[in-house]
């Protein structure tokens, strides 16, 4: 689970990051419920409606490692950003 650190990185709060994940995992049982009664009969459609649901599944198991991979990013670029501004003005640091 990412830090309060990491996360204000990402620029949300940690409600809206657990919210929102719960929220695409959530609604995949209605997702799926909904492509199934789509689906009725037709055998092109309900092997379209299967991947689709498959493929959400893959989304919602990779969100966790998607969002430390993000925070880690973040992170990595604002120490960049620290190091070359210290670089350019000399070392000097200036109040925001």
């Amino acid at each position: 689970m990412l830090g309060p650190t990491q996360v204000r990185a990402l620029g949300r709060g940690s409600n809206d990051v657990v919210g929102t994940h719960q929220e695409i995992v959530g609604s995949s049982p209605k997702v799926s419920k909904a492509c199934q009664e789509f689906a009725g009969s037709s055998p092109k459609v309900s092997r379209a409606c299967r991947e689709f649901v498959g493929s959400l599944s893959r989304v919602i198991r990779d969100l966790p490692r998607v969002r430390r991979e993000l925070a880690g990013n973040a992170l990595g670029v604002c120490q960049k950003m620290t190091k070359t501004h210290q670089e350019f003005t000399g070392g000097y640091q200036e109040d925001c």
